[in-house]
């Protein structure tokens, strides 16, 4: 149990720094790409998105039954709260 609890502690360790590194360098990024090379934002954003969404799945898929990313999409009401949830949440704090 010790060991288990070790190896959590350590991954859970990596993912943080990685998603602070990831947080800290996209906005650098970002600006140049705005400033240096005339991105879009609605063109970046949205690539973004698809990335990270395609990426979690590729995770996802790996990790667990392949079956179980496609079993939200079964029931209307799960559906529409994702959709939803896409639609308002993700895309209002990305825009912000």
């Amino acid at each position: 149990m010790k060991i288990s609890i070790q190896r959590s502690r350590k991954s859970g360790l990596f993912f943080v720094l990685t998603g602070a590194i990831c947080w800290g360098i996209g906005g650098t990024v970002s600006q140049k790409l705005f400033q240096q090379y005339g991105i879009e934002v609605n063109w970046f954003v949205t690539v973004r998105l698809l990335i990270a969404g395609i990426l979690l799945l590729m995770v996802q898929s790996f990790t667990t039954r392949r079956s179980q990313i496609f079993d939200m999409w079964k029931q209307k009401k799960t559906a529409l709260q994702l959709i939803t949830f896409g639609l308002f949440g993700m895309l209002a704090v990305q825009y912000t």
